[in-house]
């Protein structure tokens, strides 16, 4: 008991004035991964939900082009767009966009082939 005692006041003494003294360069391997550990869970966890307004900005800007284009056409009426994203949520930080469908279904004005 007396050791393991022994070796926690010297690891609490070892820790504490070395913040206290305000060391900027990397401190020891055991207390960098202790600070370091919860960081990326809380990274993934509030990534998660900016992803997918991510890709709904990522569509209605791929909407948008898509109208502008065809308002340069004139002879094009009645267009539907529809836009997939399937992105693929994993582990990491990341999330990769998986495939990027578009069908475009419009009517043309008039006898235009």
């Amino acid at each position: 008991m007396t050791s393991s005692f022994r070796y926690m006041v010297t690891a609490a003494v070892r820790a504490v004035p070395r913040s206290a003294r305000g060391y900027h360069h990397r401190p020891s391997r055991r207390i960098s991964r202790r600070t370091l550990r919860p960081s990326p869970c809380r990274r993934t966890s509030s990534a998660t939900p900016g992803i997918s307004t991510n890709i709904r900005h990522i569509t209605s800007s791929i909407r948008s082009i898509i109208n502008n284009i065809l308002n340069i056409t004139n002879n094009i009426h009645n267009i539907n767009i529809r836009i997939s994203i399937s992105s693929t949520h994993t582990s990491s930080t990341t999330s990769r966009i998986r495939g990027t469908s578009i069908h475009i279904t419009s009517r043309t004005r008039g006898d235009v082939a």
